[in-house]
């Protein structure tokens, strides 16, 4: 969810009547996209008036410096490999101009990626070449706009590689070989989605695994005699442009980057799966095309498929940034082409256009399109059953978020706030509700259920109650259409196989949304615990069954005034730490805390707690009951 959808949800919402209970839900839901604007706004507020100040090139080069510091602080070092990078060459495919090698490259010890590389018959004199991150398309590599891509380059003197991220081609690492279907779910985000929320919880950035498989592909790419090291840049659509961007503000060196169809207008704190959000750019106040800005006075183009969708807007900030900084006018160029999402033909001539003139490349073959042809499947493998990890021991996405859990620091009464981000709030920015006449005892609920005199929380999410608590939330919500409820005339719709509706949740779009300004759903929720607590010192005793509520309320237990005297939950996750490695997971993503395991985990929360908190079951990362 775009975070533009979010607020538009909120304004379609403030039209809606309000009346007793209803209204309360209503009101919670308004609050928090109200809030979000406010963090947006207040942003880039920060942001705008902070470029509004740079007034000569060495201004700019300095802020782009320190932007660039600042992203690869957050971001963290990329992950090494052991020893020099090992490579396997899989065959060739001869075409007019150009073939295409097949390769397997180390990406992270014990990780492989495979790999197309388009190579020219002819290749241009500059040594110009191109690291092609793949967008979310589940064929990978094998998607026909990237091998339209990498066959036109190719054919016109430039070296292309594209190569397959982890969940896409033939890195699909959550494959159910029985079905022949990921156990994710249909959309291909959902397995960048299933190790990115659990890796916030490790502190680990999710981009920063992207990142390295991106410069890995580059140092793959230069051993190459064709081309040459600096001259190597990068472009990619959707996702893959996502990883242009970043790999531009991250990289010091990159030749050029052309991200496709992925920068839009300069709000800040949009939505996008876990590998693109960048943690604290909101709270910094970094909109997308700063990231690329900081390539100044390097080589950089925007194309867009949607010529409304304020990408203009963003190119004329940067055209503004690289005259201050004296950079040719042919150093940034803009393109839009009002068609689908991807990497189209035109956008296609219009880049290699662009890289004619900062590398005098010369014109492209005009009958190039009638020359270039597509790969079969059958020539696309590198592997023979289209699976890496069925031929070779992988490490997974999921491993390297095992072997690379921190040692917790050790979580202390006076650290709590800080790791739940409310040690600046006072109050919490969006008020609980409440209904009726408030008790000694009251129970913690969300504000689109609770009945009289309980608490009401921020309700992003309400699940159906399954009839067993230890059988995952998912399974009802995955719970097949029966036939007898559609018309005999219409096919039936099924519910998508795995766990795609966990990431169409509300809880996970706001929980990713929050990462951009350092804060999470669970220490929402714990400030406004914190502030009925206060309100109301006639409560003795506070209560939650399921893990959604259960989660906030013991971590706000150990911080809760002493006229809370018990504090007692029904359900509560055993360990984060198992959770983040759990295969399969249904953990509600709107549980994990940004960070959490660099100081601690639930056993520590529970004993910060002591003898005021109760906890009857202890459950899995399924929730299923493991331990009373």
């Amino acid at each position: 969810m775009k975070l533009q959808n979010i607020l538009v949800l909120a304004c379609a919402m403030s039209l809606l009547p309000c009346c007793h209970q209803v209204a309360c839900a209503q009101t919670t839901q308004l609050t928090f996209e109200q809030w979000c604007q406010t963090l947006s706004a207040d942003a880039l507020a920060r942001r705008n008036e902070r470029l509004a100040g740079l007034k000569t090139k060495q201004d700019v080069l300095a802020w782009a410096g320190d932007l660039r510091h600042w992203y690869q602080e957050r971001v963290g070092p990329i992950v090494p490999l052991d020893g020099p990078q090992k490579k396997e060459f899989h065959g060739r495919i001869d075409r007019d101009g150009y073939h295409v090698e097949k390769w397997l490259f180390e990406t992270m010890p014990g990780t492989w990626t495979s790999a197309h590389l388009y190579v020219p018959a002819k290749p241009n004199a500059a040594g110009v070449g191109i690291v092609a991150p793949i967008g979310h398309w589940h064929s990978g590599k094998f998607c026909k706009d990237y091998q339209r891509l990498g066959a036109f380059m190719a054919h016109n003197g430039v070296a292309v590689l594209v190569y397959d991220h982890p969940g896409l081609g033939e890195r699909r690492e959550f494959w159910d070989p029985v079905r022949d279907e990921s156990r994710t779910g249909n959309s291909p985000t959902c397995e960048h989605d299933r190790t990115g929320l659990p890796m916030a919880t490790a502190g680990l950035q999710p981009s920063r695994f992207y990142l390295t498989e991106a410069i890995r592909a580059r140092q793959f790419l230069a051993s190459f005699p064709f081309v040459k090291a600096d001259k190597i840049g990068f472009t990619g659509a959707s996702g893959g442009g996502s990883m242009s961007r970043l790999l531009a503000c991250y990289l010091d060196d990159a030749a050029f980057s052309i991200p496709v169809v992925i920068i839009r207008d300069q709000s800040i704190g949009g939505m996008g799966d876990a590998e693109q959000a960048v943690w604290g750019d909101g709270t910094r106040g970094v909109s997308t095309v700063d990231l690329l800005a900081t390539m100044v006075p390097r080589p950089v183009m925007i194309v867009s498929e949607i010529p409304t969708d304020g990408s203009k807007d963003s190119y004329a900030t940067l055209r503004k940034l690289y005259d201050l900084a004296g950079a040719p006018a042919e150093a940034t160029d803009y393109y839009a082409e009002a068609t689908t999402h991807g990497y189209h033909t035109f956008m296609i001539e219009r880049v290699f256009a662009f890289l004619a003139r900062q590398y005098d490349l010369g014109a492209p073959d005009p009958d190039t399109w009638s020359k270039v042809k597509a790969l079969d499947a059958s020539e696309s493998d590198i592997t023979a059953e289209g699976l890496i990890y069925q031929e070779r021991t992988q490490i997974t996405l999921l491993d390297r978020i095992r072997l690379m859990l921190p040692t917790p620091k050790g979580l202390t009464l006076a650290k709590l706030p800080e790791v739940l981000a409310i040690s600046d709030w006072q109050r919490a920015p969006l008020a609980y509700r409440t209904n009726g006449t408030i008790g000694p005892t009251v129970q913690v609920t969300g504000a689109k259920r609770m009945a009289a005199g309980q608490l009401g929380l921020l309700d992003l999410d309400p699940p159906p109650t399954p009839k067993n608590p230890s059988v995952p939330v998912l399974a009802e919500l995955l719970k097949p259409v029966h036939p007898a409820t559609k018309p005999a005339a219409e096919p039936v719709e099924l519910p998508p196989v795995g766990m795609s509706a966990l990431f169409d949740l509300p809880d996970c779009d706001a929980q990713r949304l929050l990462t951009h300004f350092d804060r999470s759903l669970v220490g929402l929720r714990v400030r406004q615990i914190l502030d009925f607590a206060a309100d109301h010192p006639e409560v003795q005793t506070l209560e939650a069954e399921g893990p959604t509520w259960a989660v906030p309320l013991a971590f706000a237990a150990p911080l809760l005034p002493d006229t809370v005297k018990k504090v007692q939950v029904k359900y509560l996750p055993a360990s984060f730490r198992a959770i983040v490695t759990a295969d399969p997971n249904t953990t509600s993503p709107g549980l994990y805390i940004q960070g959490l395991l660099l100081w601690g985990d639930v056993d520590d929360v529970v004993k910060l707690a002591g003898q005021r908190l109760a906890v009857q079951y202890r459950i899995d990362a399924d929730g299923r009951v493991i331990a009373p």
